[in-house]
C-alpha cells in the first residue's frame, strides 16, 4: 500500500501576503503586526502589504475585497477585543469568524486569523508580548504553511 503525504513548509519566497490589522487596542495590535511581519520576513516572504482598519468588524469586508481581486497568496487577520461590561465582544468575534470562514471557502484563499478575545487587558498584553507568546508570529507560520500546502494539491 502506498501513502502520499502533503505538508506545507516555511518557504516564504515569492509569496505575497496581505495583513489586515484592526486598530482598536492599537498598542496590542501593533505588537501582533510586528510579530507577523518579522516572522514572514524570516521565512523570506517577498511581498508583505499591510491594511489597517478601524476595528475588528471591518476585517472581513477588506479580506473579501482582497480575496476577490486575487491580490495575495494568503492573508493574515489580526486584532484584539477585550471584554467589557457587555457581551459585545462575543458578537464581534462571531461576525469575524463566520465572515472569514465564508471568504476562505468561497475564494479558496488561506486566511490565518489571530484575534485576541480576552477577558482582561493583561491577558491581551501577554498574548501579544514580543518576548513571549506573540500570536502574530503564529498567524504568519500558519498562512505560509497553508499556502505552500495548497500549492502542492
Amino acid at each position: 500500500m502506498s501513502h502520499k503525504h502533503f505538508e506545507g513548509n516555511l518557504d516564504g519566497q515569492n509569496l505575497n501576503i496581505g495583513i489586515i490589522v484592526g486598530q482598536y487596542n492599537q498598542d496590542i495590535t501593533d505588537n501582533l503586526l510586528q510579530g507577523a511581519v518579522e516572522q514572514l520576513e524570516s521565512y523570506g516572504a517577498s511581498q508583505i502589504t499591510i491594511y489597517k482598519v478601524p476595528g475588528i468588524f471591518e476585517i472581513p469586508l477588506v479580506a473579501q475585497k482582497l480575496a476577490r481581486e486575487h491580490k495575495h497568496d494568503g492573508l493574515i487577520a489580526l486584532g484584539c477585543v477585550i471584554k467589557g461590561k457587555t457581551d459585545h465582544y462575543e458578537m464581534i468575534n462571531e461576525h469575524l469568524i463566520s465572515g472569514l470562514t465564508k471568504i476562505i471557502l468561497d475564494f479558496s484563499i488561506p486566511i490565518a486569523f489571530e484575534v485576541i478575545a480576552a477577558h482582561s487587558r493583561d491577558v491581551a498584553l501577554e498574548r501579544s508580548d514580543m518576548d513571549k507568546i506573540n500570536i502574530g508570529r503564529e498567524a504568519a507560520t500558519a498562512v505560509v504553511k497553508t499556502v505552500r500546502l495548497l500549492k502542492q494539491l
